[in-house]
């Protein structure tokens, strides 16, 4: 039966859970350690760039600034790029948990405003039955 906001009353379905239920427990993304070890790895890739740069800026020669280009250069590109990463992760974990609160929300939403459709219905209902009652009344004293 079709309510009067549009929508079949009492056929609220609920979507398919998330992969992650909410009895599990969180991995270790969780933790709240995981950006400080995101920091720490990128300050340590911060440091490794500099020692390379430090030491490839006064050299002329390229055979001698290869290598810390490579150890330092690139090793600390990739550090940086693990602590984005680590850091930009964690906050994904977190972003996707608070969308899944605001999803069980709306669902909850969703199930009150069915059942406020279905009220608001049987007041209609019974307010039309009232009215044709009371046009029943005023004919039958229109008659007399």
């Amino acid at each position: 039966m079709e309510s009067a906001f549009g929508f079949e009353s009492g056929n609220v379905e609920a979507e398919t859970p998330s992969p992650m239920s909410h009895g599990e427990r969180p991995s270790w993304w969780s933790s709240p350690w995981v950006p400080l070890l995101g920091v720490t790895i990128g300050v340590a890739g911060l440091v490794l760039v500099l020692i390379a740069y430090v030491n490839v800026a006064d050299s002329t020669e390229v055979e001698l600034q290869i290598p810390y280009l490579v150890s330092g250069g690139i090793g600390g590109l990739f550090a940086l790029g693990v602590a984005a990463t680590t850091i930009v992760a964690r906050e994904l974990r977190l972003d996707n948990e608070r969308l899944r609160n605001v999803e069980e929300g709306i669902l909850a939403l969703e199930t009150n405003v069915a059942t406020l459709g279905e009220a608001v219905e049987d007041v209609l209902q019974a307010l039309d039955a009232a009215a044709a009652h009371a046009r029943g009344a005023v004919a039958e004293e229109r008659v007399r």
